[in-house]
C-alpha cells in the first residue's frame, strides 16, 4: 500500500504548478498500476482543514478535500505509531536533526501500517530511519 503525503493531494489539485501535478499524478498512478491501495494518515486530513479555515471559500475548499479523500484509506495514529514517533523524535534529536512534528507524525503513521510515503517534500523525511520514501 501507499501512503499519501498532504503535499501528493496538493500537488493532484495543481496547487504546486503544472510540472508537479504531473509528477504527482505520474507517482500515483505507477502506485495503482503496481496493484497497490492508497492511504492517507489522519494527519494529512488534518493539515487539509487548516487550509479549508484559512481559505477564502472554505466551503468550496471542503468539498475539494472531502472528494480528495472519498476513495482513500485514512491510517489512524495509533498505540505502535506513538512509539514510533517517540523513537523518531529522540533519534533525531539526538543527531541534531530535528523535524517538523507533523512530518513525523505522517511518517510514524506510514511506518506502523508498514506503507511507503508517497511526497512531493522527500527532504522533510530524509532523515527518518526506516521509512521507505517515494519522492517525486
Amino acid at each position: 500500500m501507499a501512503c499519501l503525503d498532504t503535499s501528493v493531494l496538493l500537488d493532484l489539485r495543481g496547487r504546486g504548478g503544472v510540472s508537479r501535478q504531473r509528477r504527482a499524478t505520474a507517482a500515483v498512478r505507477r502506485a495503482v498500476e503496481a496493484g497497490e491501495s492508497l492511504a492517507v494518515p489522519r494527519f494529512t486530513h488534518v493539515e487539509l482543514c487548516v487550509g479549508v479555515s484559512r481559505s477564502a471559500r472554505p466551503d468550496r475548499e471542503r468539498e475539494a478535500v472531502e472528494a480528495a479523500l472519498a476513495d482513500l484509506e485514512m491510517l489512524e495514529f495509533d498505540e505502535k505509531s506513538a512509539r514510533l514517533f517517540g523513537e523518531i523524535v529522540a533519534g533525531l534529536m539526538a543527531a541534531g536533526k530535528p523535524t517538523c512534528d507533523m512530518d513525523t507524525l505522517i511518517a510514524s503513521v506510514a511506518m506502523a501500517s508498514g506503507h511507503r510515503l508517497i511526497t512531493g517534500n522527500r527532504r522533510h523525511f530524509e532523515f527518518i530511519r526506516g521509512l521507505e520514501v517515494e519522492g517525486y
